[in-house]
């Protein structure tokens, strides 16, 4: 369930939130840094839309409207993490490789050409760790994101198969129609929404449950904080519920930060419309 949301428009007050809401937490993963993929002006490669990392005069407007996110977000969860006395703590990246990049080849080729993350993302605090999709590992460790294909890919197969079975738990509704199965439950708000239909490909709202899980069983975290655009609210928000109802994630909390992704140049930019949406389990 929501125990509470709050708009904090300070660093400041953001960490106190964030703190206060960590007080019996002993083991932290937080997701930040995030990023998209775009098609590179050759159109046979795919680039991180992190501003460091776009010298190209003729990206100078992607850059300016989606570009600085990665690196606002990445400095606030490490000054987070500094605050926390938790004795386990991760970070993780996320990376939006499906909406922007349209030949597989491009995308497949980012991830072998970038082992790691940018030099530009800031130096963690001491005793924080890298969560990648194998495992945790120190900082310069190769292939460190997850991906968003591949953790949507992976939800859809999951539920095709619980459905298949007959396993699925109380509460998911199974509904069969001419476009297939579709499963829906019944959201933090108490309406029911759609999380899967077996002709469609799973959403962000898949990939955020499949995410939760997955870095759940690696980490065994009992606080996962996620740093997002805020465009994707409502479905990080079903996502999350959905960890809970399908996957029965054995987890505490879950602290959902939605900020604004777009044109944020500034650290009071992207707190200007901050929301922070924490859950209980």
């Amino acid at each position: 369930m929501i125990a509470g949301r709050h708009f904090p428009r300070s660093g400041a007050e953001l960490g106190d939130i964030i703190t206060e809401a960590l007080r019996q937490s002993r083991t932290v993963a937080v997701q930040s840094g995030h990023f998209r993929l775009y098609d590179l002006p050759s159109g046979d490669k795919a680039g991180a839309c992190i501003a460091s990392e776009m010298q190209d005069e003729a990206l100078e407007q992607l850059k300016e409207e989606h570009a600085y996110f990665p690196h606002l977000t990445w400095d606030l969860a490490c000054r987070v993490l500094v605050d926390v006395p938790q004795k386990e703590r991760y970070l993780l990246v996320l990376v939006n490789d499906w909406q922007y990049v349209r030949r597989i080849q491009a995308r497949a080729a980012f991830f072998d050409d970038h082992l790691q993350l940018p030099k530009s993302y800031a130096i963690p605090p001491p005793g924080v760790r890298l969560l990648t999709p194998t495992g945790p590992s120190d900082f310069g460790v190769e292939r460190p994101y997850f991906s968003e294909r591949s953790l949507r890919n992976s939800f859809h197969r999951r539920l095709k198969k619980m459905v298949a079975s007959g396993e699925l738990p109380p509460g998911i509704e199974l509904e069969m129609n001419s476009s297939g199965a579709a499963c829906s439950l019944v959201d933090a708000a108490g309406e029911r929404k759609e999380i899967y239909c077996s002709s469609k490909s799973a959403d962000c709202a898949g990939e955020v449950a499949e995410l939760i899980d997955r870095t759940h069983e690696l980490v065994e975290w009992d606080t996962f904080i996620n740093f997002f655009p805020i465009v994707c609210k409502q479905f990080v928000e079903l996502g999350t519920e959905a960890a809970n109802g399908i996957f029965a994630t054995p987890m505490r909390q879950v602290i959902n930060v939605a900020l604004p992704a777009t044109r944020v140049r500034t650290e009071q930019d992207l707190l200007d419309e901050a929301e922070i949406t924490i859950h209980t389990f």
